[in-house]
């Protein structure tokens, strides 16, 4: 079998259902590098308690040492690419990391395959920006990118169009879907009744912080229930805008219109909220939340400045799944939002999940991998 080597920041929670895929196949041997640490408020997953000793042995840690507050360097990564026997490296391609610089430049004259793995360009490099990112991108023998905005964007600047490829994101799609069935054939109920009314949920789920502009979704829903209720909004998760976002919407929550339940990890009470409400939105950038919700047929909502957002943003069909509204327009979202519950007299979750099933899940980017590999 092919040994690669797959070098990322950490193991975040919600690459599991990919790196499973890697970490059990039969066909190559992946080893990881990674730190257990949290990085940058992103959560790792705990090892000890997600795989025993034996599968552990695939596990190599590092360490993340940032640099300046934006360059990144990762420990022993360049002593692995120089002495370890492979024939492959996958990185995470963020161009603040120097060593994969060093590494993978390394690994190419040792001349095994390299492939990058991230974001591509984002559409706002200018200058020396985008001068230095496109040669972090030529380094590697193929780039793999989350959408197909980015694909697009390397191709518009000379890159191969038969050397990169969209491999998406995926949650945990093995265990999410099981969830869903369970809830379509009526297995699971509601298990929450914060508002005692039957009004459409609308609700947030992330970190709150101010580049979510949750404050804007708040304000959106005082406007929607001015003359009388017509919108309920929950609020999931916790952050620095937490106190100050109840503050905003007290008069809101003093009605009983609106509940923040704080930090929620347990997928089976996050799948409860998500699929009895009605509309996800995200005032801000979304990125994962879109996967999130369509994983378990909600609709979602967010601004329509793809500049200024995640690659999973891409996903929403608009006003097929969900819609798009004008940046900081807290107007458009009251238009929008009224606009889509007068058109949408049922939502049809099983057909809202389909990109789920089609491409935002651990199969399809395994079987991409596996061709490239």
């Amino acid at each position: 079998m092919k040994k690669i080597l797959v070098v990322h920041n950490i193991f975040p929670v919600y690459i599991k259902g990919f790196w499973d895929k890697l970490i059990f196949s039969s066909e190559h041997d992946f080893e990881f590098y990674f730190s257990q640490k949290n990085f940058k408020g992103i959560k790792g997953l705990n090892i000890e308690e997600n795989y025993n000793k034996v599968e552990q042995e695939k596990f190599n840690y590092v360490e993340n040492y940032l640099l300046y507050g934006i360059l990144i360097w990762q420990s022993d990564i360049i002593k692995t690419c120089v002495f370890k026997k492979y024939e492959g490296v996958i990185f995470l391609g963020e161009a603040n990391i120097i060593s994969t610089w060093i590494a993978s430049v390394i690994a190419r004259i040792r001349g095994k395959k390299i492939i990058f793995r991230g974001h591509g360009l984002y559409g706002n490099e200018k200058g020396i920006k985008l001068f230095l990112r496109k040669i972090f991108y030529k380094i590697p023998s193929e780039n793999l990118t989350y959408s197909e905005g980015a694909k697009k964007r390397l191709i518009e600047k000379g890159f191969s169009e038969n050397k990169t490829h969209v491999i998406y994101n995926s949650l945990q799609y093995t265990y999410q879907k099981e969830l869903f069935d369970k809830f379509q054939d009526g297995k699971i109920k509601k298990d929450w009744d914060f508002f005692g009314t039957d009004h459409p949920v609308l609700f947030f789920l992330g970190r709150l912080t101010k580049v979510k502009k949750i404050d804007l979704l708040v304000k959106s829903v005082m406007e929607l229930n001015k003359d009388e209720i017509k919108f309920n909004l929950l609020i999931v998760g916790d952050g620095e805008e937490y106190q100050n976002l109840k503050n905003i919407a007290s008069e809101l929550i003093e009605n009983g219109q609106c509940y923040f339940t704080g930090n929620v990890y347990e997928e089976q009470k996050l799948a409860n909220y998500i699929y009895y409400s009605d509309l996800c939105i995200s005032p801000g950038n979304i990125g994962l939340t879109a996967i999130h919700s369509l994983t378990y047929g909600t609709p979602v909502a967010t601004h329509n400045n793809s500049l200024r957002q995640g690659p999973e943003h891409e996903i929403i069909q608009d006003f097929v799944n969900g819609f798009y509204f004008q940046e900081n327009s807290s107007l458009s979202i009251v238009e929008n939002t009224l606009k889509w519950f007068e058109q949408q007299q049922k939502v049809d979750k099983k057909l809202l999940r389909q990109p789920i099933d089609l491409k935002y899940n651990p199969n399809y980017q395994f079987d991409l991998l596996k061709r490239i590999v």
